[in-house]
């Protein structure tokens, strides 16, 4: 009522010049009202996009609806400084700063809660693929190798939303981001001929990791060094060998890995019997001796093939050189030896 009552009083003063302005001023009212419905659905979105994040029962519900109520204030006075803004400039006056910081700020928290939408379900989205890889998988660090790749894809898109956000910001604020970007990109050419190492490890662990080449869990040996792998991080690989210490070794320091606990391991052990030995009784030993080691269920899980006498392999100055060999799970070949042996001198 108030808005039609100044429109006619605007009639009757100004005559039919304030017929239009008088109209327009009539729409503000719904127009208002339907924004801020809008936004208080915008809003409304937004939170239960945080409500429904994985993390949601450890959040405090105070916080949540204190993020909403001062989402909805903020873009209450906003709206209605730009509808002050807009009806001031419809009858003819200008106030041009006060018109350009509404829209500034319009502008900049429209492209923050859009940036913060889009990396929420960006998130999400990696987050659950990263959950169910690990669930269909028997094995923990195939899941971990996966997960690697993501974050290194997860973290390349969050630096691009933030850039393109800054970027927004500063162009609703009229800061020529022209001039910025070829900066940048002089910048940035700079910063790659002095980080082609970084680049070079980051690239050369994505093929590592796309080729399975190791896992968490695996004994490798590269580039020198040799130890289980403890941690794979975006541009490193962690060992720990047997003795304790702790290899940090880039990626593109790696040209060849040895990974020894990969599907299965032979063992081949070899040992001295005098020129007169009967190499037959040897075959029968050793066949006593895989038979034991079968017998035992906890050996006999270790062994995926049995053991068996390859022969004489060398004549030698004192003797006669014999080989076995037996196939077992990755590990399991070194406790198989000891027993092996222990078996083999009685």
């Amino acid at each position: 009522w108030s808005f039609w009552i100044f429109s006619e009083l605007a009639l009757v003063v100004l005559g039919d010049d304030a017929m239009l302005p008088g109209f327009m001023t009539l729409l503000a009212l719904p127009f208002y009202f339907l924004a801020e419905m809008g936004i208080r659905k915008l809003v409304a979105f937004v939170a239960d996009i945080v409500v429904c994040s994985d993390d949601a029962d450890e959040m405090d519900a105070n916080y949540i609806s204190r993020f909403q109520l001062f989402l909805i204030f903020s873009f209450r006075v906003l709206l209605f400084c730009g509808t002050v803004f807009y009806l001031i400039d419809v009858w003819g006056f200008h106030f041009d700063l006060g018109e350009r910081v509404v829209g500034t700020a319009f502008e900049s928290m429209f492209a923050l809660i859009m940036a913060y939408v889009s990396w929420v379900f960006i998130s999400r989205f990696f987050e659950r693929k990263i959950a169910e890889k690990r669930k269909d998988d028997e094995h923990s660090y195939e899941g971990d190798r996966f997960s690697t790749l993501l974050q290194l894809v997860k973290t390349f898109l969050f630096a691009t939303i933030f850039i393109v956000t800054i970027l927004i910001v500063l162009a609703a604020l009229g800061v020529n981001i022209g001039s910025l970007i070829a900066g940048a990109s002089v910048f940035g050419i700079a910063i790659g001929f002095g980080s082609q190492t970084l680049v070079k490890d980051i690239i050369s662990g994505i093929f590592f990791l796309m080729d399975d080449a190791f896992r968490v869990g695996d004994y490798i040996e590269t580039a020198g060094a040799k130890g289980t792998v403890e941690a794979i991080s975006v541009r490193s690989i962690k060992l720990r060998h047997h003795r304790g210490f702790l290899y940090t070794i880039p990626f593109g320091a790696m040209e060849v890995v040895r990974n020894n606990t990969r599907d299965w391991a032979i063992m081949k052990l070899q040992y001295l019997v005098p020129f007169d030995t009967n190499v037959k009784e040897v075959k029968k030993i050793i066949k006593q001796i895989n038979k034991s080691i079968r017998a035992d269920e906890e050996f006999n899980e270790m062994l995926l093939d049995d053991i068996k006498c390859q022969g004489v392999m060398a004549m030698e100055e004192y003797g006669m050189r014999m080989r076995l060999k037996f196939m077992t799970r990755p590990g399991s070949q070194f406790t198989i030896r000891k027993h092996v042996l222990a078996m083999l001198r009685e």
